[in-house]
């Protein structure tokens, strides 16, 4: 088995002439390689170490998101005509969850920001998503002592008015992890059509209220996927 051509004693140079390589520049480009390969490795596993937590999954449930959630699990749909008790009990869909797909980028330019597990709960109005920030360029906390960034959300429906959330009934818990604020953000009470409204998020600098990221979180055609609310899991706030 022969040894690689970086290797061997005699080898090619950029001219196509056989030159001598003496053994310590032979050990120096092993090594090289190796260190060059370790680097990789190192940040492969760091990229995926810093993958999204347990938190990104769960839901956060309020006082009145719970309510809202529990009110609409037990609600049966309107029967558009005559039907039994039964077949209006197996085909009740009072509350359903819904994964939902961005239509834009979902980070800032630099990547210190991004936007990951949009969730929302259809018939009980509450939106979810995990906000991941760098804390080397943003933060946890303002001079003030107040979170760096605010949240706000925009629906427009399919008339072309506008509905803004209302912050007053925002809900947050933190986790930090590897140089990383993961922040679940959950809006109670914030209804819209799948598929016919347009919902956008606005993530901005609370002290100077330069908006950093603007996201479509939902829109006309967009992309979902149906979760059962059974498997989920549920945090108190």
């Amino acid at each position: 088995m022969k040894l690689p051509a970086f290797l061997r004693r005699v080898q090619v140079d950029d001219n196509y002439n056989l030159v001598e390589v003496s053994l310590f520049t032979r050990i120096r480009r092993v090594l090289t390689a190796l260190l060059i390969l370790v680097i990789n490795v190192l940040l492969i596993w760091r990229a995926t170490v810093s993958c999204e937590i347990a938190l990104s999954s769960e839901v956060l449930l309020s006082p009145l998101g719970g309510r809202d959630l529990a009110a609409a699990s037990l609600a049966f749909p309107v029967p558009q005509d005559f039907s039994s008790y039964s077949t209006r009990k197996e085909g009740a869909d009072g509350a359903a969850f819904y994964h939902l797909y961005a239509q834009n980028a979902t980070t800032d330019e630099m990547g210190h920001l991004q936007v990951t597990n949009v969730d929302y709960v259809d018939g009980a109005g509450l939106l979810q998503f995990t906000m991941r920030q760098n804390l080397r360029h943003y933060p946890k906390e303002n001079e003030k002592g107040n979170p760096t960034l605010s949240y706000v959300v925009r629906v427009i429906d399919k008339e072309g008015n506008e509905h803004f959330s209302n912050t007053a009934i925002m809900h947050t818990v933190t986790e930090e992890h590897r140089g990383y604020l993961y922040t679940r953000v959950a809006f109670d009470d914030l209804d819209f059509v799948l598929g016919t409204d347009y919902v956008t998020l606005y993530v901005f600098l609370t002290d100077t209220s330069d908006t950093l990221l603007s996201i479509t979180l939902h829109g006309q055609n967009a992309a979902t996927s149906r979760t059962a609310l059974s498997a989920l899991t549920y945090r108190d706030v």
